[in-house]
């Protein structure tokens, strides 16, 4: 079980967990770069293929 208590204050360990949840699904993702609140912000991309 995961104990949010333990992530850090700044919002990284967030952002890293949210990130390997979708990459473990098949996502794309990519950083933007820290954003106005001075957080990293999270792209994520759906890859559909063509039928």
């Amino acid at each position: 079980m995961l104990n949010f208590k333990e992530l850090s204050v700044d919002g990284t360990d967030l952002e890293c967990l949210v990130r390997g949840i979708f990459v473990r699904e098949g996502y794309e993702t990519l950083w933007t770069g820290k954003g106005p609140d001075g957080g990293r912000d999270l792209l994520i991309v759906e890859k559909v293929q063509e039928p």
